[in-house]
């Protein structure tokens, strides 16, 4: 039997609420570590189990599927996708949120009319973003073509933010 009990202190978080009202909070964490590990995954859902608990979160790992050692959460996911503004195409949605001057956020949300929603959503990264050093994160279950997690700059994330919350 595996000793339930293990002590995951190698990683580090990074949390940002995006939107908050009176009933809920939606907070996207930045989960890393576990580098010494050739497959991290088991610490790593154990760890995003132990940061947002019973709270509801969607789970989102590197696109090129090369980086288990980084995990996006976003908590109450349904709810900040009601509240994305339109892209003027209609195709998709988009909620964005700048963390510092050199860190932002952005989460794409594609719609049901995108004929081709994995290729959809990257020709639209890359067309907004990719002009930028960025970090792009799909659906962990692979099962979800349409959601996008875009962070820009994230290795510009203060260390003093890490294990805090801004």
């Amino acid at each position: 039997m595996e000793d339930q009990s293990k002590e995951l202190s190698n990683y580090q978080y990074f949390k940002v609420d995006l939107i908050e009202t009176e009933d809920q909070v939606c907070s996207l964490y930045i989960i890393r570590g576990f580098l010494s590990e050739s497959d991290p995954k088991a610490d790593m859902d154990e760890a995003v189990k132990r940061i947002v608990g019973d709270t509801s979160y969607s789970d989102f790992i590197e696109h090129f599927l090369d980086n288990p050692w980084c995990r996006v959460v976003i908590t109450n996911m349904d709810f900040l996708r009601s509240v994305g503004d339109k892209d003027s195409s209609g195709l998709y949605s988009v909620f964005a949120k700048d963390v510092t001057s050199q860190v932002r956020i952005v989460i794409l949300f594609g719609g049901d009319s995108l004929l081709s929603p994995w290729s959809d959503m990257a020709s639209i990264v890359a067309e907004k973003y990719g002009h930028q050093l960025h970090q792009e994160f799909i659906e962990s279950s692979l099962d979800n073509p349409w959601d996008r997690v875009v962070i820009i700059g994230i290795n510009e994330i203060p260390e003093k933010l890490w294990n805090g919350t801004i």
